[in-house]
């Protein structure tokens, strides 16, 4: 049979031992809350991103190798469209930025 003591010293250990699963408990869950809140802002990013692009892919540019086509040639649609994706996607990154 266990002493007294010994059944102390016993008790302090598991109890030290379930203090720190808590704390790494914790810790993980902390974790998981911000990695998921970063995918939810990298999901949004990449929708708006998508439909930003797919406003450009819709109407022929001048050039190849810029992004931003000029504004001859477009309807008052597609600019609107194009500025309306842009400030989607800018309103991505300043909320993911201030969050």
């Amino acid at each position: 049979m266990q002493s007294r003591s010994e059944f102390f010293l016993t008790l302090f250990f598991q109890t030290q031992d379930l203090s720190k699963t808590r704390e790494s408990l914790v810790a993980a869950e902390t974790s998981q809350v911000h990695l998921q809140q970063r995918a939810d802002d990298l999901s949004r990013q990449l929708e708006a991103s998508l439909e930003k692009l797919s406003v450009y892919e819709r109407r022929p540019s001048a050039t190849t190798s810029s992004l931003v086509p000029s504004v001859e040639g477009r309807s008052r649609e597609e600019i609107l469209e194009a500025e309306v994706a842009e400030l989607k996607y800018v309103s991505t990154l300043m909320v993911n930025h201030f969050s």
